[in-house]
């Protein structure tokens, strides 16, 4: 079975307010199965719906961050992962990448999706290269939908990491879908 998590409506169809936490006891997907994380190396970090110009299907995304204006994802400082309470066969998340000034005229990293087994053994990952050398700071990719298909996903994390130089960019994730097994 296919369920459908795009952070602007809730299982029963009612809108999610901007700034609206994930994670913690007023998760609104609870009741499927799901709960979030933030995971983030520096200070207390939580997982929120956020309205945002990057997101893809308007108005929310989910992010770390809860500034408003600039919603944009867990980026190398941190990571949001997501359980669920059954294992799950398929997940998929759309991804947009934005390119910071220090990053212009050289590839870099993408947006990255990771799926683990009860056990925390890596089953499968995709990620989000950066097919063209972007030219000017702020651009933005095309949604990419990066999906991992394994039996037995039980968590996935998602995260931008740094280039080998420690430039990050800034992942925008949205849309996401996952099919539970049986």
């Amino acid at each position: 079975m296919e369920f459908v998590i795009d952070f602007d409506a809730d299982p029963a169809g009612n809108s999610i307010a901007d700034g609206t936490r994930l994670d913690g006891p007023d998760n609104p997907y609870a009741c499927w199965g799901v709960s979030f994380t933030a995971l983030q190396s520096q200070g207390v970090a939580h997982v929120w719906a956020r309205a945002s110009y990057y997101s893809v299907s308007t108005p929310n995304l989910v992010t770390l961050q809860h500034a408003p204006a600039w919603a944009g994802d867990a980026d190398a400082s941190g990571k949001i992962r997501i359980d669920f309470d059954i294992p799950v066969s398929l997940v998929s998340i759309d991804a947009k990448v934005v390119t910071p000034l220090e990053m212009c005229g050289r590839p870099g990293p993408g947006a990255l999706l990771e799926a683990y087994d009860r056990a925390g053994f890596l089953l499968q990952s995709a990620i989000f290269a950066l097919t063209r050398v972007p030219q000017t700071t702020g651009e933005l990719s095309v949604a990419q939908t990066l999906v991992v298909a394994s039996p037995g996903i039980a968590y996935v994390l998602m995260s931008c990491p740094s280039d080998p130089l420690g430039n990050s960019l800034t992942a925008f994730f949205d849309n996401f879908i996952f099919n539970r097994i049986g």
